[in-house]
């Protein structure tokens, strides 16, 4: 036990000089340095208990798109493992795309027994209901940004016209049965068949799970008003967290700064480089605050102090919710001991 904790504590260190490192190719640390000790750790302190909110809103969100699904889990165990995926996806070079869905789903799994196609289908209809208000929040950061004067309603109707096509072809393309059948069951077996020795049939076992789980979500319009407002809710408490980060430093952001500070780095991070998308989403991040004129050393600080937040101490709070949950983070046979009271 205590060389596991070694473990673990060398990795968060190791993680930090290397957030460390790549933020320094990128900042000016001196001059950052120098306005370090203006931070309001009011302001600081209230952005990360945001953070927090945030998480608590995913779990929520999750819990009733499983539940939907057939499968009823705790709220409080739900939280558990959106924590103990974030720590995983943060420390290993997947992306939020590719690998949280996975990651969540496996853990949910032995955690509570919920089959992984199930998981994995609760969380893709959670991303695909959740499109409209991503879309929504980077065209109307771009409108604004390209086209200052242009009308606020005209941005926003813009903005949601988009966002809303994008949801209606990703439905219609995705959750029909014919086209899963036809083109996503061979590639899937395929690759199940080539790498981990499954049967045709078990994979398309999973694969009728994963679609039954998915349109009983997607067709349960009480379900999918749920997941559309707990969605918006917590992009706006996003909004709210990096607005108290730069705040904390003494800086009064833009809408423009806010909306593409969010969406764009999030998207430069699903590149699977580096884990939690390390450096590329730090100088995303960091462009775009200069880019929409936010000074170079507070952009920086911003940048380091919200990273701080979403990689750092959530890595912390994910690994000690993955040892809470019994999980072996090194050595073993099982990923997971402990019953399921």
């Amino acid at each position: 036990m205590r060389g596991k904790r070694c473990l673990l504590a060398l990795l968060m260190a190791a993680l930090v000089v290397w957030l460390l490192f790549t933020l320094s190719k990128s900042f000016n640390l001196g001059e950052i340095s120098r306005i370090l000790p203006t931070v309001d750790p009011l302001m600081y302190l209230s952005a990360f208990a945001v953070y927090i909110l945030g998480t608590l809103c995913i779990a929520m969100r999750w819990r009733v798109s499983l539940s939907s699904s057939g499968s009823r889990v705790g709220i409080f165990r739900t939280w558990q493992v959106v924590f103990g995926s974030i720590f995983i996806t943060n420390v290993t070079p997947m992306t939020y795309i590719a690998g949280d869905p996975i990651i969540r789903s496996y853990l949910m799994n032995k955690r509570e027994g919920v089959p992984v196609s199930q998981g994995v289908a609760s969380m893709v209809s959670e991303y695909v209901l959740e499109l409209p208000i991503t879309s929504s929040f980077l065209m109307l950061g771009l409108l604004l940004a390209l086209f200052e004067l242009v009308n606020w309603r005209f941005a926003v109707m813009v903005a949601w016209a988009v966002s809303i096509l994008v949801l209606l072809l990703t439905i219609a393309y995705f959750f029909p049965r014919r086209l899963g059948e036809r083109t996503v069951s061979k590639f899937v077996c395929s690759v199940c068949s080539r790498f981990f020795n499954r049967s045709r049939s078990r994979t398309m076992a999973d694969i009728k799970k994963f679609y039954d789980a998915g349109q009983k979500i997607i067709t349960d319009r009480w379900t999918t008003l749920r997941i559309f407002l707990l969605s918006l809710v917590f992009w706006l408490i996003n909004l709210a967290r990096l607005y108290l980060v730069f705040r904390s430093v003494g800086y009064q952001p833009s809408l423009i700064t806010l909306l593409l500070g969010l969406t764009l780095p999030a998207i430069a991070g699903l590149v699977p480089l580096l884990p939690g998308g390390l450096g590329l989403f730090e100088g995303t991040c960091f462009s775009v605050f200069v880019l929409t004129g936010v000074p170079p050393a507070k952009a920086g600080l911003v940048t380091i102090l919200d990273r701080l937040i979403t990689f750092g101490l959530a890595s912390v709070i994910g690994a000690v919710a993955l040892s809470y949950m019994g999980i072996k983070i090194a050595g073993g046979k099982k990923l997971i001991n402990g019953d399921k009271k």
